[in-house]
C-alpha cells in the first residue's frame, strides 16, 4: 500500500531532481575526488575504481538486502528527504496526508506476518523455515533489484535535469530487457520486457503490455529502447560502468571507474542558442564530449534523447 514513492517514480523517471529510487551518485559524492577538468587517472584509481572482488562483494549486498536498505532508510533514494527516512514511518516526508492511515496498516501486517513467521520457525526448526520462506523471500528480492535497476540504470541512458527533463523523455529512458526468456516473461508478468509501455501507460493491466509494447514500437521507432544482452552481464556491466554522474549539465551520462562517459552529448545551433542565453542566466546547459564511442545529437524538438538496437554502438540524431 506505500504506493506515493513508485507513483513518483513512474512520474519523474530519471529526473535528477525527483526521481525516487536508484539515483545515481554524483561527482561530489566521492569527497577527494577533483573537478572533471582537474581530475587524473590516478585520482579515479584512487577514488572510484576497485577490484572485481570488492565489485561482487557490493552487487551481492545490494541484490539480497538492497531493497530493505532503501525502505528502511531511503538508501539509493532521493536525497531531498532528511537522513534516515524510512517508508515504514508513516510521518515520514515521503508520504502526503492522507498516506498515513494507510502505511500504519501496511506496518501492522508486516508485524502481524513476523510474528507468525517467528512461532512457524520454533514450530518448524529455525533451518526449514529459513530454507522454505526466507531463502525465496531474499531471492524475489534480488529480481526487484535486477529488473528496476537494469531498466534505467545503463551506460547509454542519460538522466534529466529538471531544465531538459519532460515525461516523455524520462518515461523512454526505460529500456525493455527480455531477462530470463520465457520464464521471465510468465513467472514475472512481462515486467521487464513491456516495461516501457508501462511507464507511459501506468494504469494498462499487465496483460495487456504485451500488445501496447507492440503498437507503440512503430511510433517511438529509434527511441524505443531493447537491450537483450544477458541479464547478469548487462548487471556486471552497469555496475561497474555507471558509477556517478557529473554535477553540472541538463543532460548527464555515467561516468565508469576511470572517469569516462559511453556517450558524447552535441547539440545543433539553436539549443546551442538557448544554452548560451541561460548560461548568461546562470543555468546553462552542460556539453560534455570526451571522446568515447557514441555521439548524442540533440535538437530543439527531439521528444528523447535516445538510440536503440545495438545502444553500445549506434549513434542516432533526434
Amino acid at each position: 500500500m506505500e504506493v506515493h514513492p513508485q507513483n513518483t517514480s513512474r512520474k519523474k523517471t530519471n529526473n535528477l531532481h525527483h526521481e525516487e529510487t536508484h539515483l545515481p551518485w554524483l561527482r561530489s559524492d566521492f569527497k577527494k575526488l577533483p573537478p572533471e577538468d582537474e581530475a587524473t587517472a590516478m585520482d579515479y584509481k584512487e577514488m572510484v575504481e576497485e577490484t572485481p572482488a570488492f565489485t561482487l562483494f557490493r552487487m551481492f549486498i545490494r541484490q539480497f538486502i538492497g531493497f530493505q536498505m532503501y525502505l528502511a532508510f531511503n538508501r539509493k533514494g532521493n536525497p531531498k528527504y532528511p537522513p534516515w527516512t524510512s517508508h515504514y514511518n508513516p510521518n515520514a516526508k515521503i508520504y502526503k496526508p492522507e498516506h498515513h492511515d494507510k502505511v500504519v496498516f501496511t506496518d501492522m501486517c508486516i508485524l502481524t506476518m513476523l510474528a507468525l513467521l517467528t512461532g512457524w520457525g520454533f514450530y518448524v526448526g529455525s533451518s526449514l523455515a529459513w530454507n522454505l520462506y526466507w531463502v525465496p523471500w531474499f531471492w524475489v528480492h534480488n529480481w526487484i533489484v535486477t529488473f528496476t535497476y537494469l531498466q534505467h540504470s545503463d551506460p547509454t541512458v542519460p538522466y534529466y535535469r529538471q531544465g531538459q527533463w519532460t515525461f516523455l523523455r524520462g518515461a523512454l529512458c526505460t529500456v525493455d530487457r527480455p531477462l530470463l526468456g520465457w520464464i521471465g516473461e510468465f513467472f514475472w508478468f512481462n515486467v521487464s520486457k513491456d516495461h516501457l509501455a508501462h511507464h507511459i501507460f501506468a494504469y494498462i493491466p499487465f496483460y495487456h503490455l504485451p500488445e501496447v509494447t507492440e503498437a507503440i514500437k512503430p511510433i517511438l521507432g529509434e527511441y524505443y529502447l531493447y537491450d537483450s544482452t544477458p541479464v547478469f552481464y548487462a548487471l556486471w556491466r552497469s555496475f561497474s560502468q555507471c558509477q556517478f554522474v557529473e554535477n553540472e549539465g541538463d543532460i548527464v551520462f555515467f561516468r565508469d571507474q576511470k572517469g569516462q562517459s559511453k556517450m558524447q552529448l552535441k547539440m545543433n545551433d539553436a539549443v546551442e542558442e538557448n544554452s548560451k542565453q541561460e548560461v548568461a542566466n546562470g543555468s546553462g546547459h552542460a556539453v560534455k564530449s570526451n571522446g568515447h564511442a557514441n555521439e548524442l545529437h540533440v535538437n530543439g524538438n527531439g521528444a528523447s534523447v535516445r538510440m536503440n538496437g545495438n545502444r553500445h554502438a549506434d549513434s542516432k540524431e533526434l
